[in-house]
């Protein structure tokens, strides 16, 4: 159903953006009671596997990470001739990822642990907290990679395998954030709305381009 609404759930998920950064910069009375309610259940569970799965999720999550993988499926696209997947691949997760860095700068939200000393924060970070970088990165790498894998693998079985562990990562990087206490969940909610805005715009606009390439593939069997 995505598919064939593709510029809808662009709009909702702006929409949902554009609600986040308002009640953030304007300091809406709801955020800091969401934000608290839901990092109160998620900090109660810290068992150590726990948390250092966690830690090993957020470290694949980070922008140099997320950067290495995208750079090592764009090459391999590159290599299979698969050119709009690949100007896919690269407008995801380098320029929205850039768009991010700058949203950042314009909201300058403390992190968790600045905004209170008394957290403890698991793992290490900088810069400011909203939208979580992690979460977005991870949204674009990820989300490409289910749309590349729904076009392009016939066998239902690897299909449901690639997209399953995507989703998977998508949601434990954004959970992570929180569980190490390095972002509050808008942060996370925040990243992923404006990461899914622009994958579903990128989709829309290069699916043409997609489709021939399916095409062409088909043509070559």
């Amino acid at each position: 159903m995505i598919r064939q609404h593709k510029l809808a759930w662009s709009a909702g998920s702006l929409l949902v953006f554009i609600c986040l950064f308002i009640s953030i910069t304007q300091r809406v009375a709801w955020v800091p009671y969401f934000d608290q309610a839901i990092i109160t259940r998620v900090i109660s569970f810290r068992p150590q596997g726990l948390t250092d799965f966690l830690i090993g999720v957020t470290t694949l999550g980070e922008p140099l990470s997320v950067t290495i993988i995208a750079i090592i499926l764009l090459i391999a696209l590159l290599m299979r001739r698969a050119y709009p997947e690949a100007v896919l691949m690269g407008v995801n997760v380098l320029l929205f990822s850039a768009v991010n860095t700058i949203i950042k700068q314009i909201v300058r939200r403390p992190r968790p642990f600045i905004a209170d000393p008394s957290i403890v924060p698991l793992a290490h970070a900088g810069g400011f907290s909203f939208p979580s970088g992690h979460s977005s990165g991870t949204m674009l790498l990820y989300g490409t990679v289910i749309i590349l894998a729904s076009l392009h693998l016939k066998s239902k079985g690897w299909r449901r395998t690639i997209i399953g562990l995507s989703i998977l990562m998508i949601l434990l990087t954004g959970y992570s954030r929180i569980y190490v206490q390095v972002h509050y969940p808008t942060d996370v909610l925040g990243g992923y709305t404006m990461a899914f805005t622009g994958l579903m715009w990128s989709w829309w606009f290069f699916d043409r381009y997609l489709k021939r390439q399916q095409e062409r593939l088909i043509a070559q069997q």
